[in-house]
This record gives C-alpha cells, sequence and structure tokens, in this order.
C-alpha cells in the first residue's frame, strides 16, 4: 500500500517520535510505503532544516530521522496533473503525487487538505483518522 504524507504530519512525526503523526507514519511505513517527488522531498528537506527545527533537534537527529523516512519511501517522477484544485496550491503537488501514485490515502493536518475528503476517491484523514483506517 501506498500512502502519501503531507510535510506538515512528517515534521510533526520527526520532532516528537511518540506522537500521533509518528505513530501514523511508523504505522504507515509498516503496512506499506511513503510516497514522495522531487518536489514534495525538497520541501521536507528545506522544512527540516529551518533553524527553528534545532530548538527541537540537533541538525544530526533532523538528518537521521529524514534518513529514516527517505529509505523506506518511494520516489517517484513528478507529474503535474491537470484540473487539480486545492484553496492552498502549495498542497495540489500532495493531489498530484496521490493520484499519479494511486495511493490508499493521503495523510494531512492541513485544513484544506483535509476539506477535500475524499478526493477522486482518495481518503484524506488525518494522522488519528488514519490509525483508525488501517
Amino acid at each position: 500500500m501506498l500512502f502519501v504524507f503531507d510535510t506538515n504530519v512528517l515534521v510533526s512525526a520527526c520532532l516528537k517520535p511518540l506522537n500521533i503523526p509518528a505513530l501514523a507514519l511508523n504505522h504507515a511505513q509498516e503496512i506499506g510505503q511513503i510516497v514522495f517527488t522531487d518536489v514534495t522531498l525538497s520541501e521536507l528537506k528545506e522544512v527540516i532544516s529551518r533553524p527553528f527545527i534545532e530548538k527541537y533537534l540537533t541538525k544530526n537527529q533532523s538528518k537521521y530521522r529524514l534518513q529514516q523516512i527517505v529509505e523506506n519511501a518511494l520516489i517517484v517522477e513528478y507529474l503535474p496533473i491537470l484540473g487539480v484544485d486545492c484553496r492552498d496550491e502549495k498542497d495540489i503537488k500532495f493531489l498530484e503525487v496521490a493520484i499519479s501514485s494511486k495511493v490508499k490515502c493521503v495523510v494531512s493536518g492541513d485544513k484544506d487538505l483535509l476539506i477535500l475528503h475524499p478526493f477522486r476517491g482518495i481518503p484524506i484523514l488525518n494522522a488519528a483518522d488514519f490509525l483508525k483506517s488501517f
């Protein structure tokens, strides 16, 4: 099974390894794979390296956690898809990878994505609901 996790859920999972997003990420990795494109992965790398993150994780801890996520992930080619619309244009990339990779679910904490549930037959769930559903 393939899943898309948006950046905010992944960063939250990195910051607190026992919170609900981290449990959802671990579960998704046990039953399937997280899917990235170069665009979504670049965003995660950029956010996880921001200075405010160093209040919570050292640079080495951030790199290690990112490595754990990526080594178990599937990296696919970015394919823009016509007709994908979202209130926040920055979130379209997650919908595009979900469609092109035929994922089972998008996991997000973003209201602009959650309001679209389901999107073209793909559930968009927060981390807690993902854990209940999968």
